[in-house]
């Protein structure tokens, strides 16, 4: 079991916590682990508990270790009920950015009604992403672009939590640009507008 978290990239191994585990929490999950296989993609290690800085990072939904990638299968009802809930889910993936992995982030729509562009998203980010040169990250829609340093291909973009608790198209807006921002090859830190 202590061998499994320490594997975790950047994590440190805290005794106590609860180890990671081969359970689908959710039909959302569930509906996601169905879907990666049909479309043959390797499968993912389940409910990742991640420590990073000394502070629990709940746990990943589904992570791949190499190379370093973790999946947020964000419902609704529980990542969108409130600002201090996005905010919340901001600092922590903005920590997993900041270690090197690579965060994906699908909402229920994407998973039931759009699973081609998730699979060819996960399938790109298992092959390393791509360098796409030309995206234009202060034009993409869902969030505006605070700094960004090419060279370094890190950026700050502000998003507004208010409107994803408003707007599930805001949401999934936001969420879809952050994805193909990554893809791209970028590492985002999101803050609030």
């Amino acid at each position: 079991m202590l061998a499994i978290l320490q594997r975790l990239a950047g994590a440190e191994v805290v005794e106590g916590l609860d180890p990671e585990d081969d359970k689908l929490e959710s039909f959302l999950e569930q509906e996601f682990f169905t879907c990666l296989e049909a479309a043959g993609l390797p499968l993912p290690t389940l409910q990742v508990v991640r420590v990073i800085g000394g502070r629990r990072i709940i746990r990943v939904d589904c992570e791949y270790r190499d190379p370093d990638v973790s999946v947020f299968l964000d419902g609704r009802a529980w990542h969108a009920q409130s600002v201090e809930k996005v905010v919340d889910d901001l600092e922590i993936r903005n920590a997993l950015e900041a270690k090197g992995v690579c965060v994906l982030e699908y909402t229920y729509r994407d998973v039931i009604d759009d699973f081609d562009r998730v699979a060819q998203d996960v399938r790109t980010a298992l092959e390393g992403g791509i360098d796409d040169l030309s995206l234009d990250l202060g034009s993409m829609p869902g969030w505006s672009l605070q700094d960004a340093d090419t060279g370094r291909r890190k950026a700050v973009v502000a998003v507004d939590p208010a409107a994803w608790v408003a707007s599930e198209s805001s949401r999934l807006t936001s969420l879809r640009s952050g994805n193909r921002a990554r893809l791209a090859g970028w590492r985002l830190h999101r803050t609030c507008e």
